[in-house]
């Protein structure tokens, strides 16, 4: 009865709670008139391995509002589920949020899914480390945040198939260590790593975007010195 009412709700956030039926997100979007009232609905299942995407449609704008599930990084997804609009594809993903989940990793299978996103936004939801191959076949993206997580370390390779990518936030977490090929491979002219554990400034390689850096932010970290 609630959702048959709730004309004006556009966000429910259920992040954390003990959501295991695969027939909640059916109350949510397939009863008459709830569809098109509630645009974003974030939930975890606490008990099994999953990734689902709830698909939104906002004008000209299609995007993904992530569900995720794999707290021990074990699993690799191979699918997404989720239904799309009507007349819309994978290949009409714009935007991806994965807002307040549990995933350790970021699922390769989202670049290998969606050709044509060009930004990927993943805040909260417990990313410990990335993989050299987390951004493969993401040739289209160009914003990447991953702000307050647990990541410790950009190995390298981790944007050598990400041309297009200019703008990077790891805002938050706890980088220490930053591989020497790391953003080789992308157009990165804004880098944000504050508040982390960065130590050595002479450490970070800027070698592969030395021609295309202009904004590069370092507040709250461990840097002590600028010369080598």
């Amino acid at each position: 009865l609630f959702f048959d009412n709730a004309s004006e709700l556009r966000w429910l956030f259920l992040g954390g709670n003990i959501c295991t039926q695969r027939d909640f997100f059916d109350v949510l979007y397939n009863r008459a008139g709830v569809r098109s009232a509630i645009d974003e609905c974030l939930v975890n299942f606490n008990t099994t391995e999953a990734i689902r995407c709830n698909y939104i449609q906002s004008g000209p704008d299609y995007y993904c509002m992530m569900n995720v599930f794999n707290p021990g990084g074990r699993m690799a997804f191979e699918s997404i589920e989720g239904n799309h609009h009507q007349d819309r594809g994978d290949a009409d993903v714009a935007e991806v949020y994965i807002l307040s989940q549990n995933t350790r990793v970021v699922p390769e299978v989202i670049c290998k899914t969606f050709e044509n996103m060009f930004m990927l936004f993943v805040s909260s939801s417990r990313v410990y480390f990335l993989r050299s191959t987390s951004f493969e076949n993401c040739l289209n993206l160009e914003i990447l945040m991953l702000n307050y997580n647990f990541i410790a370390s950009i190995p390298d390779g981790t944007f050598s198939t990400t041309p297009r990518l200019s703008v990077m936030q790891i805002v938050s977490n706890r980088v220490t260590e930053i591989g020497n090929s790391a953003f080789t491979g992308s157009s990165l002219n804004f880098i944000d790593l504050s508040d982390n554990n960065i130590q050595d400034f002479n450490r970070i390689p800027f070698e592969g975007v030395n021609a295309t850096l202009y904004s590069l932010l370092l507040p709250f970290n461990q840097i002590s010195s600028l010369s080598e």
